[in-house]
């Protein structure tokens, strides 16, 4: 948890970052603006994507996507998390995938979860940094040779939102877990 804990300290710091540099240099820039996709392929909620900047200079405006470059370069870990075993890799707080052996096709309590830490609603109060800490993107959940497997932009939400995941991963019958963010080159 204290890895975790600490990519995503960098992120959120990151993050700032570029807050506070696209208020500089645009007129209007507003973080965490949640747009949906008009893609059919995709059902609710995993139509929704929160943009992490959204600004506009004159007549032109767009989306700033913060993103790390590289996955933070640490050994492995493989841990049992109460009964699930966990390889954690290394990993951005932004782009984490997560592969686990359990049938996912009743993506029920993911939803749920997706709902609460997403929301979709937006009703959650901004924070002292004027952020929601919501979780930006979920994919949908794919089937794979060994298992399932979905990737998560955990934006800025707190831990909390981790820690709950996991738990809808071990409910699910999960006995295995990779996290990980794989596509990405390590630092």
């Amino acid at each position: 948890m204290q890895r975790l804990d600490a990519e995503r300290e960098n992120y959120v710091a990151i993050y700032l970052r570029a807050i506070s540099e696209a208020r500089r240099t645009h007129e209007v820039a507003v973080p965490e603006v949640k747009v949906q996709t008009t893609e059919e392929k995709f059902r609710r909620p995993y139509r929704y994507y929160t943009l992490d900047i959204f600004c506009r200079r004159g007549d032109k405006s767009g989306p700033i996507e913060v993103n790390i470059a590289a996955a933070g370069a640490f050994p492995r870990v493989s841990e049992n998390w109460q009964g699930l075993d966990v390889t954690l890799h290394p990993f951005v707080w932004n782009g984490l995938e997560f592969r686990l052996d359990a049938d996912f096709a009743d993506d029920s309590a993911l939803v749920a979860w997706m709902d609460k830490w997403m929301d979709i609603a937006e009703k959650k109060p901004k924070d002292e940094n004027r952020l929601s800490q919501i979780v930006h993107n979920v994919t949908q959940p794919e089937r794979t040779r060994a298992g399932w497997s979905f990737s998560v932009d955990f934006g800025s939400a707190p831990l909390d939102a981790f820690v709950e995941l996991i738990d809808v991963v071990r409910a699910s019958g999960a006995r295995r877990l990779e996290l990980g963010s794989f596509g990405y080159p390590r630092g």
